[in-house]
């Protein structure tokens, strides 16, 4: 309860403004009827007292005492008063995902079994196990980076395609890991999609260390297919990673990989659009309030005369 009052305030208090006006209109209502006031300038004062004989009582429940007390409530209901938070609409939905795998000969090498392509082929059939119905997009690039399949919740497309891979249809041997990552980014952008990127690659080219560059916008992570330590040390995606600001998970012989990369991309998502949550406007659990108060209008003989 004590955190409930403290975390109390209003989404729209902006407002809150115009209740000393609704207050003013009932003042200068009251005032232009008041006997007193319409005799002060024409009866000397210890007469006007006198003269004027005041009611046993005065009625509470007055069509303008209704008015303002309903257009109080009102603006407080405009206002959105809150004390909660509750999670976002599309919270629960997972960001997107482009995959970039590296589609070049030395993927080919067999010191990952079966090989180190059909390995990452692999790799990408576990991440989209646990990514159902997530927008997914896969890029391959070797001396070009060419789009494979836009971000798609259908992830069967996604695997079938990334089977199909094999340097032998790509244009061009080499590595253009920064164009890869610029076609990622545009496809994000052009879907008005938040995500992040899966890099899966054996290495990045000493030549690309120069052409990358950090993306705060964009959240980047290495799955590092290389056989041994001492190819992974001379890989060069630790200094590329270090450079993108992006983390690097080794290949491993289960799922754990790429349950890791998955939860990465999870959390970078977070950290991009909020914590997935807002605050709870209240102000709708006022209205039926306000329609009660105003069936008080349809009594007969209960009106404000303005005259």
């Amino acid at each position: 309860m004590i955190e409930q009052i403290a975390a109390f305030h209003f989404l729209r208090p902006l407002w809150l403004l115009t209740i000393p006006l609704f207050v003013g209109i009932a003042w200068f209502y009251y005032r232009d009827r008041d006997p007193a006031q319409s005799l002060s300038e024409s009866v000397a004062p210890h007469l006007l007292g006198a003269l004027i004989v005041a009611p046993d009582h005065r009625r509470i429940v007055t069509p303008i005492n209704a008015m303002l007390v309903l257009s109080i409530v009102m603006v407080l209901a405009l206002s959105g008063p809150t004390w909660r938070q509750q999670p976002a609409p599309f919270a629960d939905q997972q960001a997107a995902v482009m995959v970039l795998i590296k589609v070049t000969k030395s993927m080919q090498r067999d010191d990952v079994s079966p090989t180190r392509l059909e390995r990452s082929q692999q790799k990408i059939h576990d991440l989209l196990a646990l990514r159902t119905d997530a927008q997914t997009g896969l890029i391959a690039y070797a001396g070009s980076a060419h789009l494979v399949v836009p971000p798609t919740s259908d992830g069967r497309i996604v695997e079938q395609m990334a089977a199909a891979l094999s340097p032998d249809i790509m244009p061009v041997e080499g590595d253009v890991l920064d164009q890869a990552i610029e076609l990622a980014r545009r496809q994000l952008e052009k879907q008005d999609l938040s995500g992040s990127i899966v890099i899966i690659t054996d290495s990045v080219a000493a030549s690309q260390q120069d052409h990358l560059q950090s993306n705060e916008s964009l959240s980047a992570q290495f799955l590092a297919v290389t056989g041994n330590d001492e190819v992974y040390a001379k890989s060069g995606i630790e200094t590329a990673a270090r450079t993108l600001d992006a983390s690097v998970e080794r290949l491993s012989v289960d799922d754990s990989d790429v349950k890791k990369l998955n939860q990465r991309a999870l959390s970078a998502t977070a950290d991009v659009s909020g914590d997935g949550e807002r605050w709870q406007d209240f102000g709708y659990f006022l209205v039926p309030l306000i329609v009660l108060g105003m069936l008080v209008f349809a009594v007969p003989g209960f009106s404000v005369s303005w005259d």
